[in-house]
């Protein structure tokens, strides 16, 4: 998530943020700090009582249905607006991307973040078998509610397809192992965050291979 805000930062546009989706609520507590007022739309009771814990001095808490974003004013618009790690959730994904274009400022930024099919860990887990292409979704992902896998080329496609222009995309952070595997390297101090700065630098060179692929877009 730090290296998400790292490469999004210099692209916020004014002070008002829409995040759909906050899960644990980690990417909110960095938003919160970022943003004089913060709306986020969560689907979950449990994900709104982590938020709920946590201490969000500029955000508003709604549970709504992110597809529909009901219980967003409809007159409201929003300089940036969020979806991290949660588009690949969803079923109606068409409808979703044009009602967060009716949520945009004529300048509003939207930040769209999944995790990447051709990251270098996935590349791997088909070499050795373990998934039968880098696109398949795991019954891990199953269980955690995925629906999908995105390329690049996917994923910007059906943010072109549904109206908006993009400006920006690529990767995040350059990805040769799975998440446990980069935890417990970190915990015994195998790697530290001189080589996560390296990852994240290498990211910027080979988007192809990193562990979450973005678009950063705006309204035609």
């Amino acid at each position: 998530h730090d290296y998400m805000i790292k490469k999004f930062k210099p692209k916020f546009s004014g002070n008002n943020a829409l995040e759909l989706g906050a899960g644990s609520g980690n990417f909110t507590t960095k938003l919160d700090s970022l943003f004089k007022n913060l709306k986020v739309i969560e689907g979950s009771s449990k994900s709104i009582k982590y938020l709920q814990k946590k201490k969000l001095n500029n955000t508003n808490i709604i549970q709504g249905d992110l597809e529909d974003l009901q219980n967003v004013e409809d007159d409201e618009k929003y300089d940036n607006i969020f979806l991290i790690h949660t588009y690949e959730h969803i079923l109606k994904r068409k409808k979703l991307l044009k009602n967060i274009c009716k949520k945009l400022k004529k300048k509003g930024k939207f930040f769209l973040v999944t995790p990447n099919a051709n990251a270098g860990s996935r590349r791997l887990a088909v070499k050795m078998g373990i998934i039968k292409k880098t696109t398949s979704v795991t019954w891990q992902e199953k269980k955690h509610g995925h629906h999908v896998t995105f390329d690049l080329k996917k994923l910007t496609k059906e943010v072109k397809d549904s109206g908006y222009k993009i400006l920006d995309f690529g990767g995040i952070f350059f990805k040769a192992l799975a998440n446990f595997q980069i935890d417990l390297s970190l915990k015994n101090k195998i790697i530290n965050k001189d080589y996560l700065d390296a990852c994240y630098k290498l990211g910027n060179e080979f988007p192809e291979l990193c562990s979450s692929i973005y678009v950063v877009a705006k309204k035609k």
